[in-house]
């Protein structure tokens, strides 16, 4: 009686531990988000002064994470994504984004400032989640996305309607 309990409740654990990785280790589309940390190593491994400064940086650290997967999908797959427009997102980076705002999320209930998050656009912060979770190759490629050096570029479509827009403004 014992083992039949046993046996299924050390496989659900091992599971439940290995679950987040095991998902990662697929082949994904595309292929850099593999190294991207699951949820539950981001909140094990930022922390900060204190219980609410903590539950800060690492909703900062999931926006931080959510911004990098977009400037690599611009920069490198030439895909617009934004929080408004997340059609061009491939099913991988749906997943993992909706992980890390989910993430975001709970830890939103946890914490008493409800606005103005100061880590939500911290670049130290920044620096800090691709120093500590990414490899060598990873931070090339993001740097050669320029998602290290620059804001989002506005897409050309875009671009080109906002220039049609003032054009139109100054007319009248």
């Amino acid at each position: 009686m014992k083992r039949r309990f046993r046996d299924p409740f050390i496989a659900a654990l091992v599971v439940s531990l290995l679950g987040s990785r095991a998902v990662y280790a697929q082949a994904l589309d595309p292929s850099y988000l593999a190294e991207m940390p699951p949820p539950a190593s981001v909140i094990a491994e930022i922390k900060g002064k204190d219980a609410e400064d903590t539950g800060e940086r690492q909703m900062g650290a999931f926006m931080a994470l959510i911004k990098m997967m977009d400037d690599m999908a611009w920069g490198i797959g030439h895909r617009y994504v934004n929080d408004a427009d997340t059609s061009r997102l491939t099913p991988d980076e749906r997943r993992i984004r909706l992980a890390y705002q989910t993430a975001y999320a709970d830890l939103w209930h946890k914490v008493t400032n409800k606005e103005g998050h100061a880590y939500d656009h911290d670049r130290d912060l920044r620096n800090e989640i691709v120093n500590k979770f990414f490899s060598e190759n990873f931070r090339a490629l993001y740097l050669k996305s320029g998602g290290c050096t620059r804001t989002r570029q506005t897409p050309p479509q875009a671009s080109r309607r906002l220039r049609l827009g003032a054009q139109a403004v100054r007319r009248n």
